[in-house]
């Protein structure tokens, strides 16, 4: 493998929305062999009242994280982004 490369994907929020999903794909033909995601949240502390539901490869060159809200107060905005790490398949 070579041609390493970090994709981060766009951000989903923020907003108050209870479950939010959000991807990042390889490029350049390049495939997904690790990812992960960034958790903005507009309070400190908010973070721990989320939970990752999902976060893994979801196709050979896309990663994908859902996460949802446990016991946010309403009105409590947060995003996630998505983030692969691509590598090329050598020939």
């Amino acid at each position: 493998m070579s041609g390493f490369v970090r994709v981060t994907g766009s951000e989903v929020g923020p907003d108050d929305t209870d479950r939010k999903t959000a991807t990042a794909t390889c490029t350049g033909g390049r495939v997904a062999i690790g990812g992960g995601y960034h958790l903005d949240t507009a309070s400190p502390g908010d973070d721990q009242n989320l939970t990752v539901v999902q976060s893994e490869a979801t196709s050979n060159s896309v990663w994908t994280v859902t996460v949802a809200e446990d016991d946010l107060a309403p009105g409590s905005d947060w995003s996630v982004q998505a983030v692969v790490q691509c590598a090329q398949m050598a020939p």
